[in-house]
């Protein structure tokens, strides 16, 4: 007997359905934000899907679907992304981050847990300013980058100057802001860093 679901071999999204496949599954959704473990620095990060997909498959289910994971700028909202392409980096983990040194980040990845601990209700999403301060902190440290992360950028060019050039438009526009209306986690604008954090990529 035919799926019901073959019409999705002809849809524009044919290609992802080949692969996958269009028998019946069972799944599970979740938001990354809350999905952490006893390595997670303020909020659920990247690593924390492994045990969980883990999981997933021990219980009989074969599908993990993750609520929007793009970069949200100071907003917040999961559906309100500033890029259809960037990740947010509030859910990197700064441990499994290659090329750096591993001694700075150890010590900084600890601070950051005692700073923002899972597990005590809201998230605090302060952890994205701390990150990304750490983040610029061991940028600076970096005296040139490795091969694999040019060849990222060429590939990324089209995205990262589009990132660009949303952030230098929002650095003008945030003079105009008071500081009040600026979101609480900002501190100001790091936009400013993106911006030198792309330049140094290409």
């Amino acid at each position: 007997m035919d799926s019901p679901y073959r019409s999705f071999l002809n849809s524009p999204t044919a290609r992802q359905w080949r692969r996958i496949g269009i028998e019946k599954r069972a799944g599970v959704a979740v938001a990354l934000f809350s999905l952490y473990s006893k390595d997670s620095a303020g909020i659920g990060e990247i690593p924390d899907l492994k045990p969980f997909i883990d999981w997933t498959a021990a219980c009989g289910m074969s599908l993990v679907q993750l609520f929007p994971m793009n970069d949200v700028g100071f907003n917040f909202t999961p559906y309100d992304a500033e890029s259809s392409t960037a990740l947010e980096p509030m859910y990197l983990s700064l441990e499994a981050l290659v090329g750096v040194r591993s001694r700075l980040v150890k010590k900084r990845a600890e601070d950051l847990r005692k700073r923002f601990p899972t597990g005590a209700g809201a998230v605090d999403y302060g952890v994205k300013r701390a990150k990304l301060e750490l983040l610029y902190e061991i940028f600076r440290l970096q005296t040139k980058p490795s091969s694999a992360f040019k060849a990222f950028s060429l590939s990324s060019l089209p995205e990262i100057m589009i990132t660009l050039a949303y952030g230098f438009s929002f650095n003008i526009s945030s003079r105009h802001l008071k500081p009040s209306s600026m979101p609480s986690a900002c501190g100001g604008s790091p936009r400013s860093r993106v911006t030198t954090f792309g330049l140094w990529a290409l």
